[in-house]
């Protein structure tokens, strides 16, 4: 009986509350300088392609105007462009965003007798631009890789979509 309790809470609470899953925002304050920082786990982008597209985001109180975005493609190692390799369609309007990150972080996992890989590269934009994202009626999104470009739309309803996420990643940070 308190298996289906607690199996039923989960799906009223989604996998989202769960720390390292898709979409999961967290809140941490600094011990060292007391700054708060809010973080959201990389979440979904929906795209026509066999790729897929994850964004994450990251703020801190000691940069209130700033929110760190990073793209994450899974599933091989693929080299992300500097130079406005993210770029979003905000209701017609393209903005094109670049990264002071030189080098695509590269990450690697073996488990279960499978190596997981994912590339990963950080874009800071400012948080303006972020709530523009979140209150758009359209949004598209495209990833500009050394083998060409991931497109996607980043309002798709799909389960631990990026929109939804960083809708409570800009909610958390407004607790604050």
């Amino acid at each position: 009986m308190i298996f289906f309790l607690l199996l039923g809470l989960l799906g009223l609470t989604g996998c989202t509350a769960m720390p390292g899953m898709a979409g999961h925002v967290s809140s941490h304050q600094s011990d060292f300088d007391g700054s708060t920082q809010v973080s959201m786990e990389p979440a979904k982008v929906k795209t026509g392609a066999l790729s897929v597209v994850l964004i994450g985001a990251d703020w801190s109180s000691k940069s209130p105007d700033r929110v760190m975005l990073t793209a994450v493609v899974p599933g091989d190692y693929e080299r992300i462009i500097s130079d406005e390799g993210l770029q979003f369609n905000i209701d017609g309007d393209i903005v094109k965003l670049s990264s002071d990150q030189a080098i695509t972080d590269l990450d690697g996992e073996y488990a279960g007798g499978m190596v997981f890989r994912e590339s990963a590269k950080t874009f800071p934009v400012k948080i303006s631009l972020v709530e523009r994202i979140v209150k758009a009626d359209l949004v598209k999104i495209k990833l500009v890789t050394g083998d060409g470009y991931v497109e996607g739309r980043f309002q798709e309803s799909d389960p631990n979509n990026a929109k939804d996420a960083i809708e409570r990643f800009l909610a958390e940070i407004e607790e604050l």
